[in-house]
């Protein structure tokens, strides 16, 4: 605000600044006077501005400029691949990093057929998945399995969260004055549930060494301070490498260890602007969408836990431990990976939304109804001749400017406009059950968020997917449940997030703390917030 000119005008918060909501001026403000501040500068002008102020900043691409992008080719995202009607084209590599287990080098998607005389030869590698030499049967995926989660808001949290799920014991380590997020009580849940909790001043060398005890019996430490953080605070990979050989490190940044832009700031939904998702989501020819839900938290905490499990099968497989790596960028990277460009940095889109952001072809969008929508998804022959005949105009069929799906693209206009005015002339249920007694895939889209709704369906609490608890802050409540389904060893929901510091005691004297330390400690390095801290 100081940059834009109105800080004299916005409040000075002292604590975690999501505690506190936007005040009326603050509100208009933010709405009204900021859109037309920034339009005073240009782009670079404003980049080179706030990130000397160290406020998170980031360029709004297209989705074919990513791969120009200076951190991105640093990183060696892109990768070139031959291909049949451009020559050579850019696409996204693979995008975790890890320090012994080298992925693959990509090849361009197979012919139809390619491969079929190579079936013979696909067999069971030997090093793959060998038997556990434990004993028992275990009750859940990752039993055993000891995590440390020392990051802080959503993304890594939510992967350890997952990991949590399928049961492993993830212990999260928090300041002393909680994880900026807390305030965030929804996301703050969905990041942490099930998970112990110990308050701890890092700062300080008495926290250090709480934490080097902990990571001593740990499996897998994951965090995502900004590089070089993790060093300054005695939590850097070779640190914690000498005090347990076989510990898995992994590191979640916003866009890397190293590179032109690994000391900037990451927060959704810039990084999703940044890879191109606001154009994709405006329309052929339309301006950037102002909103658009990032899609790097989730993903990275997807990635993440993906990119711990294949260190665990790596460790498995060959007793290595290592580092590995997985950037909020490369998360956001990955999820628009089906997007290309040509050398010369022309996009080839693997498709594009209209200019009315109903869809991306005549067969799978959707239609405006006599009292609503209807969402449709057509594809090959046998659904369109399916559709034409629901709809009551066969003559669709048999029209020479649809007989293929080539012709359909090429007459893609006149197909729309046809569907447009029989959708027109029907309800959205009349439609919906037309095209679904025909076996037709549609929908009727609702028209208000599915939730909270859908958490107080029944049939999904009794299948898992909706879990119910008492929370010690927030009471009864339900939650998104087991998103991970195994018939054996089913993942378990354990509870809600926990307070701050709810278990640093126990966790102390598992560690072998003498009574007296424990008691000594929870006053100084574990201490928790007053009663009025909290109240503020």
């Amino acid at each position: 605000m100081d940059i834009l000119g109105f800080g004299d005008r916005t409040q000075t918060i002292d604590g975690p600044e999501m505690a506190v909501p936007l005040d009326e001026v603050e509100l208009d403000i933010a709405r009204n006077q900021v859109p037309e501040a920034f339009k005073q500068r240009n782009r670079d002008e404003w980049l080179e501005l706030l990130h000397a102020a160290d406020i998170a900043a980031l360029p709004l691409n297209h989705p074919e400029d990513i791969f120009e992008d200076d951190q991105v080719r640093f990183a060696g995202v892109p990768i070139e691949l031959p291909d049949d009607e451009h020559g050579t084209i850019q696409q996204i590599g693979p995008v975790i990093r890890f320090e012994k287990s080298k992925p693959a080098t990509p090849a361009p998607a197979p012919k139809v057929g390619e491969h079929n005389s190579r079936t013979a030869e696909i067999a069971r590698s030997d090093v793959w998945a060998p038997l556990s030499d434990k004993p028992a049967p275990v009750a859940r995926p990752l039993e055993g399995v000891k995590i440390l989660d020392f990051s802080s808001y959503f993304a890594t949290g939510f992967g350890a969260r997952l990991l949590s799920d399928l049961g492993a014991d993830v212990t999260k380590i928090e300041p002393l004055i909680g994880d900026q997020m807390r305030p965030l009580g929804d996301l703050f849940e969905g990041a942490n549930r099930g998970k112990r909790n110990i308050a701890l001043d890092l700062r300080t060398p008495e926290g250090q060494e709480i934490a080097h005890r902990l990571v001593a019996g740990a499996d897998v430490v994951m965090h995502n301070y900004r590089p070089g953080k993790a060093e300054k605070i005695a939590l850097g990979y070779e640190t914690l490498k000498a005090i347990n050989p076989d510990v898995i490190y992994a590191y979640l940044p916003g866009f890397g260890s190293a590179g032109p832009k690994s000391s900037l700031k990451s927060f959704a939904p810039m990084v999703s602007g940044m890879v191109g998702l606001n154009f994709e989501g405006s329309g052929k020819g339309n301006p950037p969408i102002r909103r658009v839900i990032g899609n790097e938290d989730l993903y990275n905490g997807f990635l993440g836990a993906v990119t711990v499990l294949l260190a665990l099968n790596h460790r498995l497989n060959t007793g290595e431990t290592q580092s590995v790596e997985s950037p909020q960028l490369h998360s956001s990277l990955f999820v628009v990976s089906e997007h290309s460009a040509t050398l010369d940095g022309k996009a080839i889109p693997a498709h594009e939304l209209d200019a009315d952001q109903t869809g991306w072809s005549p067969l799978y969008r959707l239609y405006r109804t006599a009292d609503g929508w209807i969402a449709i998804a057509v594809f090959g022959d046998a659904a369109f001749t399916r559709l034409a005949g629901a709809l009551g105009t066969p003559e669709l069929a048999t029209d020479t400017r649809f007989a293929t799906s080539a012709d359909r693209s090429v007459n893609a206009d006149a197909l729309a406009e046809s569907l447009s005015v029989t959708f027109a002339g029907l309800d959205s249920e009349t439609a919906f059950k037309l095209l679904d007694n025909n076996d037709v895939p549609a929908e009727i889209p609702i028209d208000y968020p599915i939730m909270p709704e859908l958490l107080w369906e029944e049939w999904a609490l009794d299948s898992n997917r909706v879990v119910e608890h008492h929370h010690p802050e927030y009471g009864w409540c339900r939650e998104v449940g087991m998103v991970m389904h195994l018939s054996d060893t089913p993942g378990a929901f354990k509870g809600g997030a926990p307070v701050l510091g709810e278990h640093s005691r126990e966790i102390l004297t598992e560690l072998g703390y003498t009574p007296d330390e424990v008691t000594s400690l929870m006053a100084s390095v574990c201490a928790l917030p007053t009663a009025a801290a909290k109240e503020d």
